[in-house]
């Protein structure tokens, strides 16, 4: 009996056995044919946008009125730097055109605005200090509306703005050439 029953167990793991095999090979078969016959498809577009951060001062022109001159103006993204000016008599004054252009693809807003401390010097070089007292300055859109910091420029938009520096035309007549030295006008725009 007892070669019975070891018989019975043999037979019953020898079934096991070949019943688990059947399965993992049945396993594998399904595996390899999934893996092998699966084509994989991705249907769609990229819309990647490139940011960039552009925005500057171009088509710069100045003007002037009376005896006023002006030398050569450097830009600088949305600096220009070194501007220098010359007044001979009252009423002289110098206009500065500009356009500033957003190039980038982000929308811009102005944060902020500065024309930087005049420096007055007589042509040989002596403090004119007295005499940049009566000289003033604008700085406005061409079309003479305020610039507020806060104003937007949009992506592609371009605003024209004027910057304008005078002696008064009432003041005491100037006993010798004025000159006004490496003014630096800046204008700093953040993200909208």
């Amino acid at each position: 009996m007892k070669n019975e029953d070891n018989e019975k167990k043999r037979r019953k793991y020898w079934l096991i056995l070949l019943f688990c095999l059947i399965i993992v090979i049945l396993m594998l078969v399904t595996v390899s044919y999934t893996v092998g016959s699966t084509i994989l498809n991705i249907v769609g577009t990229n819309n990647t946008q490139i940011i960039n951060w552009d925005v500057r001062i171009m088509n710069v022109s100045t003007s002037t009125v009376g005896t006023a001159s002006v030398d050569e103006v450097d830009v600088s993204n949305t600096m220009i730097r070194d501007f220098n000016v010359v007044f001979t008599k009252p009423g002289d004054e110098v206009s500065m055109t500009f356009d500033v252009v957003n190039k980038g693809s982000l929308n811009a807003k102005l944060d902020y605005f500065n024309i930087g401390k005049m420096v007055c010097t007589y042509k040989d070089g002596r403090d004119a200090t007295d005499y940049c007292k009566n000289i003033y300055y604008v700085v406005e859109y061409a079309n003479g509306n305020k610039i507020e910091v806060g104003d937007t420029l949009d992506v592609g938009q371009s605003k024209k703005i004027k910057v304008t520096l005078k002696y008064y035309e009432d003041s005491v007549a100037l006993n010798d050439i004025i000159y006004i030295d490496d003014i630096d006008i800046s204008f700093i725009y953040g993200q909208r």
